[in-house]
C-alpha cells in the first residue's frame, strides 16, 4: 500500500512540474509594443517590422501606441501581421510638438501602469519602429535571468542607455515595479531634461533614476543589479539592439536602423529577410564588424 502511495505521490509531483512548465512557456509569449504619432499613413518603418515579425516571432503580440485622431486607428494590419493592437492614449500630439521623448516616456509609463499590460502574463518588449527583430527574442541569454525590467546599453553612450528596446518582464507583480520606476523616470524628466524633450531626454531620465552617471562606469558587458527594491538587467546592445555595421553581433535578434540608416535601409532590408531569412542578412553586415564576434 505504501509503494501505491509513493507512486502516486511521485505522479502527482510529476504532472505538477509539468503543468509549471507549460505555464512557464505560456507565459514567456511575447508583446512587442512601439510608439508612432503623426503619420498621415501607415509608415513603411511599420510594414517593414511587421513584415519580418511574422516570420521570426510569429505568435507575438503587437501593441501600438499612438494619438487619439490617428489614422493608424483606421489601418488593417491583418494583410501583414494579424495580431496588432492600436491604443488611442494621447489626446493632442500638438501638445507635445517638439517635445517627443516626452511624449515617449509619457507613453510608455501610462501603458506599463494600465491594466491590460499589469494584468497580462505576457513578457513586453518595447522598440521604436525603425527596428528588425530578425530571430526568436526568446533564445536570446537575456532570458535566462529572472529581472523586472531589462536595458539595453552601450558604454560609449552618454546616456549609457538605449531606449530603442528594453524588456519589462511577464511574472506577474514584477510589471508594477516596472510602473513605479517609470513614474519616477517621468518626474525625472520634468524636472531635469526638459532641455532635451525632444530628442534622448527620456535616456538620461531613465539613467538619473538609475543610478546616474557614476552608475555605468566600468560595467561588464552584461550585468544585472537591484535597485530600489527593483532587479534590472542591462544587456549588450550589439544582440538585443544591434545598429546594422556598427555594433552587430554573430547572435543579434534585433537590429535598430537610427540615424541615416532608418529610411534607406530597413525597408530594404526587410525583403532582403523575406528572401533569405536570419543568414542573408549576417552575410550582408556580419563581416563588416570584427567585434561582433564577441558574444
Amino acid at each position: 500500500m505504501s509503494k501505491i502511495a509513493s507512486l502516486s505521490n511521485i505522479v502527482e509531483v510529476f504532472v505538477y512540474m509539468l503543468c509549471m512548465i507549460c505555464i512557464k512557456k505560456a507565459n514567456a509569449k511575447l508583446t512587442f509594443v512601439m510608439m508612432r504619432t503623426g503619420a498621415k499613413t501607415i509608415p513603411d518603418s511599420i510594414k517593414a517590422y511587421l513584415s519580418v515579425l511574422a516570420i521570426s516571432n510569429p505568435e507575438s503580440n503587437v501593441h501600438l501606441l499612438t494619438e487619439k485622431m490617428s489614422p493608424l486607428l483606421r489601418y488593417d494590419f491583418s494583410n501583414i501581421f494579424p495580431n496588432v493592437r492600436v491604443f488611442p492614449l494621447l489626446d493632442n500630439i500638438n501638445d507635445y510638438a517638439g517635445k517627443i521623448m516626452l511624449a515617449r516616456i509619457h507613453l510608455y509609463r501610462e501603458h506599463i501602469c494600465s491594466k491590460i499590460v499589469q494584468e497580462s502574463p505576457r513578457t513586453f518588449i518595447f522598440t521604436d519602429d525603425d527596428i528588425l527583430i530578425i530571430k526568436d527574442v526568446l533564445k536570446d541569454k537575456a532570458f535566462r535571468h529572472d529581472f523586472d525590467v531589462g536595458f539595453t546599453w552601450n558604454q560609449n553612450e552618454s546616456a549609457y542607455i538605449n531606449m530603442g528596446v528594453f524588456i519589462v518582464s511577464g511574472e506577474m507583480g514584477k510589471k508594477q515595479k516596472a510602473c513605479e520606476m517609470f513614474k519616477k523616470a517621468e518626474q525625472i524628466f520634468l524636472q531635469k531634461h526638459m532641455d532635451k524633450a525632444n530628442w534622448l531626454g527620456d535616456q538620461y531620465a531613465i539613467r538619473d533614476a538609475i543610478g546616474g552617471k557614476g552608475f555605468f562606469k566600468k560595467r561588464p558587458v552584461d550585468f544585472c543589479e537591484i535597485i530600489n527594491g527593483t532587479s534590472i538587467c542591462f544587456f549588450d546592445r550589439g544582440r538585443l539592439n544591434g545598429t546594422p555595421g556598427k555594433t552587430i553581433r554573430i547572435n543579434t535578434c534585433i537590429l535598430h536602423y537610427k540615424g541615416k540608416h532608418r529610411k534607406s535601409t530597413q525597408y530594404p532590408d526587410s525583403e532582403l529577410y523575406m528572401k533569405g531569412g536570419y543568414k542573408a542578412i549576417m552575410k550582408k553586415y556580419y563581416h563588416l564588424r570584427h567585434s561582433g564576434k564577441r558574444k
